[in-house]
């Protein structure tokens, strides 16, 4: 059965390229990143089917920190840091499993958000994807 369905999968697959792939808005740096951009994007809601979140790319930037956090170390907690020192909190859900092969500088796809965590309000990258920096897209 499993024979069969490789055989199958071949002949009408061929050597189509099946990874998922992310695509991205805009390249930005961090030091661009601001709450006027986040209202501004707000502006743009509701997202879902049809009407995706903006994705962003921040190129090169330093893994100034990396941690696993959550129930079984499945979330990873980064901060991220730009050619500049600007320095931004990142988090990427069901990501752990990258921190322990995370190179000092990277590549990140995320959207913005805010994080409000003991009465005070941070930006906050939601990290969708990360590589080591200089990989060919």
């Amino acid at each position: 059965m499993i024979s069969r369905l490789k055989g199958l999968a071949k002949d009408e697959l061929g050597a189509q390229d099946l990874r998922p792939t992310l695509s991205a808005d805009m390249d930005i740096a961090l030091m661009a990143l601001n709450f006027e951009l986040l209202h501004e994007l707000a502006a743009l809601e509701p997202t879902g089917y049809g009407n995706r979140e903006a994705v962003f790319v921040s190129r090169d930037v330093k893994v100034r920190s990396s941690r696993t956090v959550g129930s079984e170390g499945r979330h990873l907690k980064l901060t991220l840091q730009d050619e500049r020192g600007v320095t931004t909190d990142a988090i990427g859900f069901r990501l752990g499993q990258l921190q322990p092969d995370l190179p000092t500088r990277v590549d990140v796809a995320y959207t913005l958000e805010s994080n409000e965590y003991n009465g005070r309000t941070t930006l906050q990258l939601n990290v969708k994807d990360v590589r080591p920096s200089g990989q060919e897209d």
